[in-house]
C-alpha cells in the first residue's frame, strides 16, 4: 500500500503537469477560436446588414416597378378603350406616379429609340442596357448618369407596342438605403450596379458617386473577405449580398480593429486564471506530500484489518454485509455489495450505515436497530445512496448472527428501485398532466370530493389562458409549450397548504382555495400570474385570461359541477382583463342565448337576411371617391339592425363567419355589377377578412371564384386585415396568393396589435388603415397626433398608402389632409349606405363637381 500511496502521488504530479500543458494548449486554442468565432461573427453581422440593406433596396424598387407596370398597364388599355383621351388621362397618370414618389425625378413614355412619347428628355442609350433583365422581373436598369444636375438611375419597363415606361430615378434613394443602416462609426456600406460603378456609399462620399469599383480598394488587395479603402486607409471585413431580383450589389465592411478591441482582455484574464492554476496546484502538491508521510504511519494498520475482516461470503451475487449493531459500522462486505454500491471494501469499512443513507433516514433507522425488530425492518423499502451520490430502493433481509467481539447483524440487500419506479410512473401518469407536471383535473376532483373537503366548502377558480394555441400555431410547437410551462410553473408557485392546483389540456387551469379566509390574497396572486406578460425566447407573450369563480356546495353538491360552474362563469364573462367573474344562475340563461343567436344565424344566412351596406373611401388631395368598403348588417323586423360586435365575435367563435364572409363576396360581386353599369367600374370595392377565415378556410380560392363568376377586372376586390390576422406562415401565403390574383391587401385598424416593424417591413401589403382610436382625438389630444403622424411617416417610408378610418369631423379631416393622409373614412365623407343609395349620392357628387 505504501508503494501504491507513492504512485498515486507521483501520478498526481505528472497528471497536475500535464494537465497543466492541455490546458495552456487548450487555451491557446480556445483564444484563437473565441479570435475566429468573432471574425465570423463581424462578417455574420455585416452579411445580415448587407442582406437587409438588398431586401429594403429591393422593395423599393419593387414599389416602383409595380407603379411603371401599373403605367404600361394603364397606357394599354386606355390606348384600346378611349383612344382620343390617352394621351391626356395617361400624362395625369404620370403625373399621380410622380406625386406618389418624391425621389422620382421624372417619369416618360418613350419610344424603342428611346424618343419621348410624352412630355420628358429622351433616352438615346435605351437599347444598349434594356435588354438585360434579371429573372423574374420586368424593370431594367441602366448606367447611373448625369441629369439636370443631379445623378439619376434611368429604370426601364416594356409596352406592349415596343416602347418603354422611362423613370428616371434620383441617387439620392440609393445613398439613404446605405446611410440609414445602422453601423458602427467606422462601418461604411456602398452599392454598386452591374456596369462596374459605385452607386452610393455611407457618409458624404458624393464625389464618390459614378466611379469605377476599383475606387473603393486598391486593385492589388484580393485578400479573402478582408480589404484596406482607399477611401480613408482602414482595413475592414467586407460582406456582399448578391442581386435579387434587380441587378444591384450591396457591400457592408466592418471595421477590423472594433472586432479585435473587446478580445484583449479576454486574453489577460485567461492569461491570469491559467497562472492561478499553476499556483493552486504547487500548493496542492506540497499538501499531498504532507499527506504521504502522514500515510506511511497508518498503513500497516489498516493491512492488517483488511487481512482479518475478510470472508467466504464474498462470492453471494446479492449485495451483502455485517454491520455492529451498537455503532451501526460496517464489519464486513462482500464483493456485490461492492459493484452494487460503488464503495471500495476500504471505504465501506469505514463507513456505518448512516453512510449509506439520506439523512432523512437517520431517525428511522437508529429507532428499527435499537428495537431489535427484524421483521419491522422487511415490511418497507429502504433508500441508500451509491458511491456517486445516486440513490437506489432496497428491500433489507436481515438477522442476527454471532461475530467474534461484536453484537453483530448480517443483511442482504434486494434492489427494488426499478419495481418502485415503474409503479410510481404508473401512479404519476394517471394523476397528472404529462407536459406540465401538475395534477389532471380527475385528480383534484377526486380530492375535492373527499368527505371531509366536502364538509369544509371550497372556491374554484376556472383559468382559461385564450392565445397559447395561437403562439403554438405561430411560433411554433415548442414555444408554444415553453409559454405553458412557464404558466405551469406559475401556477405550481400558488400551490400550498390553503389550495391546490390542476391543468387540463390545452388552456386551462384550476385553482382551488380552501381557506376562505385567504381567498382575497389568494385571487390577487392569481391575477397577477396570468395577466403578467411571459417572457420566452427574447419574446413577450400577453395571454387573454378568462378568470371564472364557483362556490361549493352552492353551485354544485359535487367538484364536478362546481368546476363546470367556474367554466361557465368564465366563458360569460366579458369583463376587463385582470378580471374575474363569479357564477350567477343566470349565466346559464346567457348561455342559452348565445347559443340561440348561434342558431339566429345560422337560419339567417340559410333565409339569405343579411344585407351588405358600402362606406365610401375619398382621396384626401381632390375629394374623390376611390373605393368603397362592404359592411355586413344583420336587420331586424322592426327595421332596426343588430350591432356587428355582437354577432361577428360570435360568428368568430362557431366558425360561422366563414359562410358569412362569403355571403359578403356574392355581394360584393353584385355590387361591382351594379355600379359598372351606372358608370362607376372604377371605384374598387374592400371587404374585411377575419384571422378566422385565414385559418379555416380557403379565402384566396373564394376571391378567385368570385372574380371569375362576375368577371370583375384587376383591383376591383381589395382585401383588408388586421395585425393579429397576418401573423403566420399560413395568413403570408395567402397574401402572396392575393397579390398574385392582382388584389391590394390593405391592413386594417394599424396600430392596435403587435406586429414589429421588421414584419411589417416584409408583409406583401399595399396600404395602411389608421384605427379610429387614434383618429378620435387627432385634433384635440397631443398623443393621438402624434401617433398618428408617425403611422403616416412609416407607411410612407414603405411606399404605402395611408387611409385613415373614422374621419366624424372637419377638424379632424384638415389635420389629415394637412399631415399628407392619402385617403378618408368616416361620416365625415358619408354614412353606409345600399348599393342602390351609394350610386345615387356618388352620381349628385359627380354632377357636383361637374
Amino acid at each position: 500500500m505504501i508503494n501504491e500511496f507513492r504512485k498515486t502521488s507521483s501520478l498526481v504530479r505528472s497528471i497536475g503537469f500535464a494537465v497543466g500543458m492541455i490546458i495552456g494548449i487548450g487555451l491557446a486554442a480556445v483564444l484563437f477560436q473565441d479570435y475566429r468565432h468573432r471574425v465570423q461573427a463581424a462578417h455574420a453581422q455585416a452579411q445580415a446588414l448587407a442582406d437587409g440593406a438588398q431586401r429594403l433596396l429591393s422593395a423599393r424598387l419593387h414599389t416602383i416597378e409595380r407603379a411603371m407596370q401599373a403605367v404600361a398597364a394603364n397606357a394599354r388599355d386606355l390606348a384600346s378603350t378611349v383612344p382620343a383621351q390617352a394621351q391626356a388621362l395617361v400624362a395625369d397618370n404620370l403625373k399621380g406616379v410622380m406625386a406618389r414618389h418624391e425621389q422620382v425625378e421624372s417619369i416618360v413614355l418613350v419610344d424603342a429609340q428611346g424618343q419621348p412619347i410624352s412630355a420628358g428628355d429622351p433616352e438615346p442609350s435605351i437599347r444598349q442596357w434594356s435588354g438585360d433583365v434579371t429573372r423574374g422581373a420586368d424593370l431594367r436598369t441602366g448606367p447611373l448618369a448625369r441629369h439636370n444636375d443631379g445623378w439619376v438611375m434611368p429604370l426601364a419597363v416594356p409596352l406592349s407596342d415596343g416602347g418603354w415606361v422611362l423613370v428616371r430615378l434620383r441617387q439620392a434613394e440609393f445613398q439613404d438605403v446605405v446611410d440609414n443602416l445602422h453601423a458602427g462609426p467606422q462601418d461604411v456600406a456602398a452599392i454598386t450596379d452591374r456596369f462596374g460603378m459605385i452607386v452610393a456609399r455611407t457618409g458624404a462620399n458624393a464625389e464618390l458617386t459614378g466611379k469605377p469599383v476599383d475606387m473603393l480598394f486598391a486593385p492589388d488587395d484580393v485578400r479573402l473577405g478582408r480589404r484596406v479603402s482607399r477611401i480613408d486607409g482602414v482595413e475592414r471585413l467586407i460582406s456582399a449580398a448578391a442581386p435579387g431580383r434587380y441587378p444591384l450589389w450591396v457591400g457592408f465592411g466592418t471595421a477590423s480593429a472594433a472586432v479585435v478591441e473587446s478580445w484583449y482582455p479576454v486574453v489577460a484574464l485567461t492569461g491570469a486564471l491559467y497562472l492561478l492554476y499553476w499556483i493552486v496546484l504547487l500548493y496542492i502538491l506540497r499538501r499531498i506530500g504532507r499527506a504521504e508521510r502522514d500515510h506511511l504511519r497508518y498503513v500497516e494498520q489498516i493491512e492488517t484489518a483488511e487481512r482479518r475482516f475478510r470472508i467466504i461470503f464474498d462470492k453471494n451475487p446479492m449485495p451483502c454485509w455485517v454491520y455492529d449493531v451498537d455503532t451501526l459500522r460496517f464489519l464486513v462486505v462482500n464483493q456485490a455489495a461492492i459493484d452494487a454500491y460503488g464503495y471500495t471494501r476500504t471505504q465501506f469499512l469505514a463507513m456505518t450505515l448512516l453512510d449509506i443513507r439520506p439523512a432523512a433516514d437517520e431517525g428511522a433507522l437508529k429507532a428499527a436497530v435499537t428495537n431489535r425488530d427484524v421483521r419491522a425492518a422487511e415490511k418497507h423499502p429502504w433508500t441508500h445512496r451509491r458511491a456517486d451520490g445516486s440513490l437506489l430502493q432496497v428491500r433489507v433481509h436481515a438477522s442476527d448472527i454471532d461475530f467474534p467481539g461484536h453484537a453483530a447483524r448480517l443483511v442482504v440487500a434486494e434492489d427494488v428501485t426499478e419495481r418502485l419506479r415503474n409503479e410510481r410512473v404508473l401512479r404519476h401518469r394517471a394523476t397528472h398532466d404529462a407536459t406540465t407536471g401538475l395534477h389532471n383535473t380527475d385528480a383534484l376532483l377526486e380530492f375535492l370530493d373527499d368527505d371531509r373537503r366536502r364538509s369544509v366548502g371550497y372556491e374554484l377558480a376556472f383559468v382559461q389562458l385564450r392565445g397559447l394555441e395561437l403562439i403554438s400555431d405561430t411560433f411554433g410547437q415548442a414555444v408554444g409549450q415553453d409559454v405553458l410551462r412557464v404558466m405551469a410553473d406559475r401556477f405550481a408557485a400558488l400551490r400550498g397548504p390553503d389550495s391546490a392546483v390542476a391543468h387540463r389540456p390545452a388552456e386551462t387551469f384550476v385553482l382551488a382555495i380552501l381557506n376562505n379566509e385567504r381567498r382575497g390574497e389568494m385571487l390577487a396572486a392569481l391575477m397577477r400570474a396570468v395577466t403578467s406578460p411571459v417572457s420566452v425566447h427574447g419574446m413577450l407573450h400577453v395571454l387573454e385570461p378568462r378568470v371564472g369563480l364557483a362556490v361549493h356546495p352552492r353551485d354544485g353538491e359535487r367538484a364536478e359541477k362546481v368546476l363546470g360552474a367556474a367554466a361557465l362563469a368564465a366563458q360569460m364573462g366579458n369583463g376587463a382583463p385582470g378580471t374575474w367573474h363569479v357564477f350567477e344562475a343566470a349565466m346559464a340563461a346567457a348561455s342559452i342565448n348565445r347559443l340561440k343567436m348561434a342558431a339566429q344565424i345560422r337560419n339567417a344566412l340559410d333565409q339569405d337576411t343579411f344585407i351588405v351596406h358600402f362606406q365610401p373611401i375619398i382621396r384626401s388631395r381632390d375629394g374623390l371617391i376611390v373605393s368603397l368598403e362592404a359592411l355586413i348588417r344583420w336587420p331586424l323586423p322592426d327595421g332596426d339592425f343588430v350591432a356587428p360586435d355582437v354577432f361577428i365575435p360570435l360568428c368568430e367563435e362557431t366558425g360561422l363567419i366563414v359562410p358569412l364572409g362569403h355571403r359578403v363576396l356574392r355581394e360584393v360581386g353584385r355590387a361591382y355589377v351594379t355600379m359598372a353599369q351606372a358608370g362607376f367600374a372604377d371605384i374598387a370595392l374592400a371587404v374585411n377578412v377575419s384571422a378566422v377565415q385565414l385559418q379555416r378556410d380557403d379565402i384566396v380560392d373564394a376571391i378567385r371564384q368570385t372574380i371569375a363568376d362576375y368577371h370583375l377586372p384587376t383591383g376591383a376586390i381589395q382585401v383588408e386585415l388586421t395585425e393579429s390576422a397576418v401573423i403566420g406562415d399560413q395568413a403570408l401565403r395567402a397574401m402572396d396568393a392575393l397579390k398574385a390574383l392582382g388584389v391590394p391587401v390593405h391592413l386594417d385598424d394599424f396600430g392596435t396589435g403587435f406586429s414589429s416593424l421588421a414584419y411589417l417591413r416584409d408583409l406583401p401589403i399595399d396600404a395602411l388603415k389608421i384605427d379610429r382610436a387614434f383618429v378620435a382625438e387627432i385634433d384635440s389630444e397631443v398623443r393621438s397626433a402624434s401617433v398618428c403622424e408617425a403611422i403616416l411617416t412609416l407607411g410612407h417610408t414603405l411606399g404605402l398608402h395611408v387611409i385613415a378610418e373614422g374621419v366624424e369631423r372637419e377638424s379632424q379631416a384638415e389635420w389629415l389632409i394637412a399631415h399628407g393622409c392619402d385617403y378618408l373614412q368616416g361620416f365625415h365623407a358619408a354614412m353606409p349606405m345600399s348599393v342602390d343609395d351609394v350610386i345615387v349620392f356618388m352620381q349628385e357628387r359627380r354632377a357636383a363637381r361637374a
